[in-house]
């Protein structure tokens, strides 16, 4: 009697425990202009950040160059977890040349996409990531630049996380109701139990 109603406890608390949605551990629009949170860096002496509700690293030319570069990273402190970087990420077309948006998550590149002139939807699976800093890179690469504006964009950028590990998790009331019924439901059958050996 006891284990059964340990086992149906068990099962109430386990269909009761809510499926964990992901969480938004942080997003810009750049809808307010200031991208000064981001560390900009290039390998190009004529370059900066354009603003205007994105995100977009460039370099100006001449002086021209090849694999040129110019990137906006940011560094987070993350929770252990199962993320998820999603973004809306744009390249220009250019003659004579291949423009690329590219995006980097702690210094591995996930993406070195050809532009199109047109806004990609793009999404990338982080996988289980241990609690630590963690560093997004978003920029821009040019084969060959001689002249012009020389130009990636990036928009919506928001990690998501599901399955976060944090030291402060506290239970939900409900969770805590399933448990206080739980231990009285078992504490009641043991004394019931006891009674009828007496």
């Amino acid at each position: 009697m006891v284990r059964n109603l340990f086992c149906g406890v068990l099962a109430a608390v386990a269909v009761a425990a809510p499926a964990q949605a992901a969480t938004v551990v942080f997003s810009d629009d750049f809808d307010d202009n200031d991208v000064s949170d981001w560390t900009f860096a290039t390998n190009h002496s004529v370059a900066g950040i354009d603003t205007g509700g994105i995100l977009g690293p460039y370099i100006n030319a001449p002086p021209g160059g090849s694999s040129l570069t110019a990137r906006a990273s940011r560094t987070l402190t993350l929770a252990a977890g199962d993320y998820t970087l999603s973004l809306d990420a744009f390249a220009v077309l250019c003659q004579g040349c291949v423009i690329s948006y590219d995006v980097l998550f702690n210094g591995t590149l996930l993406t070195r996409t050809a532009g199109t002139n047109n806004f990609e939807a793009r999404t990338f699976d982080l996988g289980a990531l241990a609690a630590g800093d963690y560093t997004i890179t978003l920029g821009m690469h040019t084969t060959n630049a001689t002249s012009g504006h020389f130009l990636a964009k990036f928009d919506n950028v928001v990690l998501t996380a599901e399955n976060l590990v944090t030291s402060d998790s506290v239970p939900e009331p409900g969770a805590w109701a399933l448990m206080i019924l739980g231990f009285g439901g078992a504490g009641a059958a043991l004394r019931r139990r006891g009674a009828a050996l007496a």
